[in-house]
């Protein structure tokens, strides 16, 4: 059911969009376009061990709320180990990033209107096969309100394997290239 058409609704545990990234199971509870172009709010259950580069919003600030597990969330150069009740947020333009915790977790996020239209984007590339880096950098431009509202911060990326999940964490940890 589309709800995003009326303007308000309600969503029941386990509704919304569901998005199948990188072996992550994203819920989206409010699409930016639901919230006329303000904000994204997604429910994000993690496996363990798992999380992006380094990466900004330029376009917006980003907020995370543990639900279950543990997450190091990197904030410029400030690292936090954030649990179940605990709030992150990140200014609009710092580099940042996360990583799941051993049991893996559930956040809820709010981010920039739009940033699920790249993660839905991504995932459906993937289905089909590799993706590079370049082309993920032009699905975030094509899908993110006002262009490339994810940019990393570290070196180019090689290939992306659809098989591997979220490898970006495995390459970019504290803003340089892992061996």
């Amino acid at each position: 059911m589309n709800n995003e058409s009326k303007i308000g609704y309600a969503l029941q545990s386990g509704e919304g969009r569901i998005i199948h990234f990188r072996g992550t199971k994203m819920t989206v509870k409010v699409s930016g376009e639901a919230s006329e172009g303000t904000y994204s709010f997604i429910e994000m259950l993690h496996p363990p061990n798992v999380g992006p580069a380094l990466h900004r919003h330029p376009t917006g600030a980003e907020a995370f709320y543990v639900l279950d597990g543990e997450y190091t969330i990197r904030c410029g150069e400030d690292v936090y180990t954030a649990n179940v009740g605990d709030v992150v947020l990140i200014p609009k333009g710092m580099p940042h990033n996360y990583h799941s915790g051993a049991n893996g977790g559930k956040v809820l996020v709010v981010s920039p209107a739009g940033l699920e239209n790249y993660f839905s984007g991504v995932a459906d590339m993937l289905k089909v096969g590799a993706i590079t880096w370049e082309m993920e950098q032009d699905i975030a431009k094509s899908t993110v309100k006002n262009s490339s509202t994810i940019s990393s911060t570290g070196d180019n990326d090689p290939s992306i394997s659809g098989n591997t999940p979220l490898l970006f964490t495995e390459r970019v940890m504290l803003g340089r290239a892992a061996q």
